[in-house]
């Protein structure tokens, strides 16, 4: 789209939200110099992008209950563009719903900025676009859901009957998560849990005519406070212990891992890392990225876990030196 589309557009819409009787096609390509053509098609672009354009006979308009303006300074911007340049680095710009959030929040940016938010997305995901969509409405409603749900590793997929009650993203990956909880079985006092559901896993949306009350956003997030990332476990949480060596003191400091954390440095030198955390599995992957440089203290069974892995991968690449020096913190 080139810069002087981009500005029709915010000038189109400009001009739409002062006429609440609505324009003609003939009317907007009057105003702005274009053909009656290039007017419809500036319509059909901003209804792609998701503004809320209504029609009625031949006069087009804006409907002002449903447009929200923001303004933002060069610096809110960037803020902003840094998350959302995350979802197309992931590829998530090739749901339409996605698609259709990044065209028009594009229109804040500079034109040089808002390029990078509207690559060519290829094949459109339909079906998971369609099924997060269900999965919001089943929110709004109340209303329970029957899905099919395939757990990692597994080779079919489950049957569940879930309240949808949040959505929220991974930390530290890209991932995105339905929280919420399973319908109970009739003439059951078992107290309600809470799951999460990756979402990419989640297939065969039915809304059903069953409704569940659902808790504050703000309950629900709270319960996720002692998370490494986003998994619950019925478990008290556990304090992980990790001792890094001490190159790694600076990177330690710049990033706060968790709002738990403690960092002590030891008189050796070494860093002590403590936080309290609710499934300390979902910590694994983060713990193997650094590699001999970190030795996990507690709890045991993670410890346990993590010296079999080391053991299987100096097998792996064959015998260990045994005069090679221990390492120095």
């Amino acid at each position: 789209m080139s810069d002087s589309t981009r500005q029709r557009l915010r000038d189109l819409i400009a001009l739409l939200r002062t006429r609440s009787d609505g324009m003609t096609t003939p009317e907007i390509g009057e105003h702005f110099g274009v053909t009656r053509q290039t007017a419809y098609n500036d319509i059909n672009r901003l209804e792609s992008q998701g503004v809320a354009v209504w029609n009625e006979g031949d006069l087009y308009g804006i409907d002002n209950n449903n447009f929200h303006q923001i303004i933002l300074t060069p610096s809110q911007a960037w803020f902003m563009y840094l998350p959302l340049r995350r979802f197309v680095r992931a590829q998530m710009h090739r749901l339409p719903v996605v698609k259709s959030l990044l065209h028009q929040v594009a229109t804040l940016f500079d034109a040089e900025v808002a390029d990078q938010l509207m690559p060519e997305a290829g094949d459109e995901d339909a079906p998971a676009n369609k099924q997060f969509i269900d999965l919001v409405d089943a929110w709004r409603r109340q209303r329970y859901v029957e899905i099919k749900y395939r757990r990692l590793n597994s080779s079919s997929a489950s049957t569940l009957t879930v309240a949808p009650w949040w959505f929220e993203p991974a930390v530290w990956t890209d991932s995105f998560y339905l929280i919420g909880s399973l319908k109970p079985h009739a003439n059951t006092n078992r107290p309600t849990e809470m799951i999460t559901l990756k979402l990419n896993r989640i297939s065969d949306i039915k809304l059903l005519a069953d409704q569940f009350e659902r808790p504050e956003g703000a309950d629900v997030l709270r319960s996720l406070e002692q998370t490494w990332g986003i998994w619950v476990s019925e478990d008290d949480a556990v304090t992980v212990k990790l001792r890094f060596h001490n190159r790694q003191l600076d990177r330690l400091r710049e990033t706060r891992w968790h709002p738990t954390q403690k960092l002590t440095v030891e008189h050796d030198g070494s860093v002590l890392w403590e936080a309290v955390i609710a499934e300390p599995q979902e910590m694994l992957p983060w713990v193997r990225s650094w590699g001999a440089d970190v030795e996990v203290l507690e709890p045991n069974k993670m410890r346990q876990q993590i010296a079999a892995e080391a053991a299987a991968t100096a097998r792996l690449y064959g015998s260990v030196n045994q005069h090679d020096e221990s390492r120095l913190y």
